[in-house]
């Protein structure tokens, strides 16, 4: 386009108001998230997902849809809040639960 022509077009003194048009706004079926990784778990993730063959974004969700279209094997789950952080457990013989503390952000596996 040019840039005589788009000046103009930005100048709101040559915009006919009684004919403007108004359509609604396009509902798209997607939702993009923000998920929040350490960077040495990030880069674990994108290095599996080249090595599949796949996007990350398309591996992110993959494995969070496959994990909810599967019926959990751990016999006892649970997860709570408080001050001190968020702690998941999960009782399963042979199942690894990573057990995090947001506060102090320290980390363990725990082997069941």
């Amino acid at each position: 386009m040019p840039e005589d022509k788009e000046l103009d077009l930005q100048d709101e003194s040559t915009w006919d108001y009684d004919k403007a048009e108004v359509r609604p706004a396009s509902q798209s079926n997607r939702v993009v998230v923000s998920v929040a990784f350490a960077r040495q778990d990030f880069q674990r993730v994108v290095e599996y997902a080249e090595s599949v063959n796949m996007r990350t974004s398309e591996f992110i969700r993959t494995a969070a849809l496959d994990k909810i279209s599967k019926p959990t094997e751990a016999s006892g789950f649970s997860c709570s809040a408080s001050n001190a952080g968020i702690i998941i457990s999960a009782s399963h013989i042979g199942t690894s639960t990573q057990v995090r503390s947001s506060a102090s952000r320290d980390e363990q596996a725990v082997t069941a």
